[in-house]
């Protein structure tokens, strides 16, 4: 099946099917990792293939859960919820030199010359 196709199937399929859609992956996931560690899978390209697989119905379910809880809550709400953000400033520390082994190498230098 191609990726396309695939896609269009995901697509199609409303959230409980996605969620054993994605447990399936997960299981499937297991096995892949399983047949690695004992050294038996052949087709390795197939655990890349399984976990964008994961990645997509993640994604979908992801989308799925923001426009369902998008009407619920309008701009306003939003808006007056969340209080702008303080810019972030770094304490600066003083310039200082570490003091350890400083000693020996200017002792080190001075009996060289």
């Amino acid at each position: 099946m191609k990726r396309t196709d695939t896609k269009k199937a995901l697509a199609g399929k409303n959230a409980t099917e996605l969620q054993t859609e994605l447990e399936a992956l997960l299981k499937e996931q297991f096995g892949l990792r399983m047949q690695v560690a004992t050294q038996q899978l052949t087709n390795t390209s197939k655990l890349k293939d399984v976990r964008r697989g994961i990645a997509r119905v993640r994604t979908l379910l992801g989308q799925a859960a923001r426009t369902s809880a998008a009407p619920a809550e309008s701009k306003s709400t939003r808006a007056s919820a969340a209080p702008a953000a303080k810019p972030r400033t770094s304490a600066k520390r003083p310039a200082t030199r570490s003091k350890r082994g400083s000693s020996t190498r200017t002792a080190a230098k001075s009996a060289r010359a």
